[in-house]
C-alpha cells in the first residue's frame, strides 16, 4: 500500500513540476537548458529517435511527463499483480498518442 501511494505522489509532484516548467519557468527549482527545453533541447531539434523512442530524454518536461505517466501505469500494473504490465501498457500508451497525434498534424 505504501508503495502505491509513493506512487501517487510521484506522480502528481510530476505534473505540478511541468506545470511550474510550463507556466513559471523562472520559478523551477533547476535552472538549466535541459530541464527547461531551451537551447539545443528545443522543440524543433528533435532526433527521430528521440521523437519516438526515447522521447523522455529530451528535456526535463518530457522527463517528468513519462516519470508522471510511468507511476500511474505501474499503480495499475500492480494492482493487477503483474507489475510488468505497465511496460506494455507504457509501450500502447506511446503508440496510441503518436498514432492521433500525427493526426492531429495534418
Amino acid at each position: 500500500m505504501i508503495i502505491l501511494i509513493f506512487l501517487f505522489t510521484l506522480s502528481a509532484a510530476a505534473k505540478a513540476l511541468q506545470d511550474e516548467i510550463n507556466f513559471n519557468p523562472s520559478g523551477f527549482l533547476f535552472q538549466n537548458d535541459w530541464w527547461l527545453g531551451k537551447g539545443i533541447y528545443s522543440w524543433d531539434k528533435r532526433s527521430w529517435l528521440q521523437k519516438y523512442i526515447l522521447s523522455f530524454t529530451f528535456n526535463g518536461w518530457h522527463f517528468l511527463d513519462a516519470l508522471r505517466l510511468f507511476s500511474l501505469l505501474l499503480i495499475i500494473g500492480i494492482l493487477l499483480g503483474t507489475w510488468w504490465y505497465s511496460i506494455i501498457g507504457y509501450i500502447l500508451y506511446g503508440l496510441i498518442f503518436e498514432f492521433f497525434y500525427a493526426e492531429a498534424s495534418k
